[in-house]
């Protein structure tokens, strides 16, 4: 499972919405996805580095954050729509 779980999944809790500015400057190196008010799910993209994605959201205003182990069906549907 951890083979299959590579990229680097974060859920991150802001005290604020982000700016389309801020949002920008994520998507540079990660995929975004909002789930609710204020929490998000921060997908490393590969070519990103781990070190320029904690960078950036040191300088965010994080009041919580992370790290989150896809389930199988989850890796399934990323590598089954990744291929198409």
């Amino acid at each position: 499972m951890k083979k299959l779980n590579k990229q680097e999944i974060f859920e991150v809790h802001f005290t604020q919405e982000l700016t389309a500015s801020e949002k920008e400057d994520i998507l540079a190196s990660c995929e975004l996805t909002k789930k609710t008010d204020g929490v998000y799910r921060l997908g490393v993209k590969p070519q990103a580095s781990l070190s320029q994605v904690l960078k950036l959201l040191s300088e965010l205003p994080i009041s919580s954050i992370q790290t989150v182990t896809r389930g199988l069906d989850e890796i399934f549907k990323y590598y089954t729509e990744k291929e198409k």
